[in-house]
């Protein structure tokens, strides 16, 4: 990969997600990557996302805009988007974890370090701490 460059942003659910819903986003997100080379993990409660997009320049901005017209998306917050010195993602097109899936145990856990947003745990749109949730959730499951 010439140059990589990471981008996250955060979104709410224009419905409430499920593990239905995040199983359809996966299958589509993974056909997307695949053609686009872009690579990357999706970490959803059930009223938001937060997705973690690598690859070139051009291929993570394409994937991004057509994510911003994508309508289960809505109140669109760009937490970061720069080079990267690393890749993360080396092993997936697209991962995704749904919180709402987790023990009770772990998803407390969760709330407590993140904290509360509609009876979910909190996603971040700091960049270390949405790297940080991204590694919790990973290990959580």
């Amino acid at each position: 990969m010439a140059d990589l460059y990471r981008l996250i942003y955060k979104s709410a659910a224009s419905t409430k997600i499920n593990k239905k819903e995040l199983r359809d986003i996966l299958f589509t997100s993974l056909e997307n990557n695949r053609s686009a080379g872009v690579t990357g993990a999706l970490v959803a409660t059930h009223s938001h996302f937060l997705q973690f997009l690598e690859g070139d320049f051009d291929q993570v901005n394409e994937t991004f805009f057509r994510i911003t017209q994508d309508p289960r998306h809505r109140d669109i917050k760009l937490v970061s988007f720069g080079p990267a010195e690393k890749q993360i993602f080396t092993q997936w097109k697209m991962k995704a974890f749904g919180i709402f899936e987790l023990n009770l145990k772990q998803e407390q856990s969760l709330k407590q370090q993140y904290g509360v947003e509609d009876d979910g745990v909190r996603l971040p749109v700091e960049e270390s701490q949405a790297l940080a949730l991204l590694l919790d959730v990973e290990l959580a499951v």
